[in-house]
């Protein structure tokens, strides 16, 4: 228990830190008002940390099965309850309960939001929002790295994961080498994003915040509209490859950085991801283009490049609007199926994810086979690796408990007055950390999809604790609630 506390002391202390730079910004820009807020919040969750890191640190912790599991929710559950409080102190939220909905969609990369008119927030805040997505994405490759993979078995990512995940003990230097492998890679990413960005014409405060957003695949935009109003393709297709990168595999990233052709080789999920976005914005690009009739070649490349981009935003659980709504709008089945599947396996994107789908695929195959020629021998392989029977298992279960948990979330929203397309969308959207999937659909639906900020506190909660389970993994909040766990620990 105490190297949970001290675990958690740190991360308080990581987030107190993370509220100076909304801080200097809002003096920098005269919003004295919301300085004194974030001031007032670093410093009183940095006194709370040291508290608990001095405390603490010269007993001798190790992390065991029983933190892991301890740590994991922990993390989710407290450290939104820390970052809410700007949002509350700002004005930004009318309550609390609201300004920890805002901070928990943030910090799980969701996107959803309850606020209606960006036009009305403060600079700073809105630099928060986007600091906070980007910071839940780099927890949010830790978590899966550190302590998910060995928690729920290494097999189950893979193989490969031994060639950046370092950590194997759980010390504190584990950790350490595990953050120095990936803050690297993560941080590099978004600071060429930007640059990029800068390039194509992006104003400096919206390149910053939306190559946080994209690298985390959050989906907070700096301000209201499209992202087709910048009037910059190079814009559009700088954001589309950077979120493919944001929605793949870390493993997959870091080989590609260091040119390892044997992992590139044998990994399929990044070429599914790119394969399911291209198809898709052919498919948007077709649509358009057969409504608008005869258009000209720059119309044409602009028209492709916006509808792959939209793919990418959908595929990669980022959720851009990068054209106006009463052009572009995606069936609800359809959506439902992109939210539900979601981006790649250690990445910052959320849904089930997409190794799992293709190695289901395979099973399914397999005991077609069975049936077919029942003395065969049929493994399953994905890429160039056989599975084993443990990942198989693993795999199923995790499929199971996701549907068992979605329809628990659908009934229990139903039950507090939400309709049941609208509860459906709203389930599996937060879930799979999709937020403006719930805003898309909506606003093809009309009247019958009430928005977020129309709902009442209860389902808010409910939404928060989605949230939390799809950032957490399902595994892990069964194992909160197994007793065996807790006495072999």
């Amino acid at each position: 228990m105490l190297a949970t506390i001290y675990i958690l002391g740190w991360c308080l202390g990581g987030m107190s830190l993370s509220m100076m730079a909304p801080a200097f910004f809002a003096l920098a820009t005269g919003e004295d008002k919301h300085a004194m807020a974030f001031l007032n919040s670093s410093v009183a969750l940095f006194f709370l940390a040291g508290g608990l890191i001095f405390a603490l640190h010269q007993e001798k912790l190790v992390i065991g099965r029983k933190q892991q599991f301890l740590i994991v929710p922990g993390v989710w559950f407290l450290l939104p309850l820390g970052a809410a409080i700007p949002l509350f102190l700002t004005g930004t939220a009318d309550n609390f309960s609201e300004a920890y909905f805002e901070a928990v969609s943030g910090f799980t990369t969701t996107g959803a939001t309850l606020i209606e008119n960006l036009s009305d927030i403060p600079s700073s805040v809105i630099l928060w929002r986007a600091e906070l997505q980007w910071l839940g994405g780099l927890t949010t490759i830790l978590t899966l790295s550190f302590l998910l993979g060995r928690l729920m078995g290494m097999e189950l990512f893979g193989r490969d994961t031994r060639s950046v995940i370092l950590a194997n003990t759980g010390s504190s230097l584990d950790l350490e080498k595990t953050v120095a492998t990936i803050l690297p890679l993560y941080l590099g990413l978004t600071i060429l994003c930007c640059v990029l960005l800068l390039i194509s014409g992006i104003p400096a405060f919206d390149a910053l915040c939306l190559s946080l957003s994209t690298l985390s695949t959050g989906g907070f935009m700096p301000r209201e509209g499209p992202i087709s109003l910048y009037g910059s393709p190079l814009a559009e297709l700088t954001l589309t490859i950077f979120m493919f990168f944001a929605a793949v595999s870390i493993i997959w990233v870091k080989a590609l950085v260091e040119l390892n052709k044997n992992i590139l080789a044998r990994t399929r999920e990044p070429l599914w991801i790119a394969i399911t976005i291209l198809v898709l914005g052919l498919i948007f690009s077709a649509s358009i283009l057969m409504e608008s009739g005869n258009t000209g070649f720059s119309t044409f490349v602009h028209i492709v490049t916006l509808e792959v981009a939209s793919a990418a935003s959908l595929v990669t659980t980022t959720g851009f609007v990068f054209e106006n709504t009463d052009q572009f709008s995606v069936p609800y089945l359809l959506l439902l199926v992109i939210a539900l599947i979601g981006g790649g396996r250690y990445s910052t994107a959320g849904g089930i994810k997409f190794n799992r789908v293709l190695i289901m695929f395979d099973l399914s195959k397999r005991e077609l086979q069975k049936l077919l020629y029942p003395h065969g021998t049929h493994p399953v392989r994905y890429g160039n690796e056989e599975r084993d029977e443990y990942v198989r298992r693993s795999i199923w279960s995790i499929f199971t408990i996701t549907i068992l948990f979605l329809v628990a979330t659908l009934l229990i929203l139903s039950y507090l007055g939400v309709p049941l397309n609208a509860a459906l969308m709203a389930s599996v959207s937060s879930f799979s950390n999709f937020g403006p999937a719930y805003e898309m659909a909506r606003l093809d639906a009309g009247d019958s999809f009430l928005a977020l900020a129309e709902m009442g506190p209860g389902v808010h909660i409910v939404l928060c604790v989605a949230m939390i389970a799809g950032r957490v993994e399902t595994l892990v909040v069964l194992g909160l609630f197994n007793l065996t766990i807790w006495r072999k620990s």
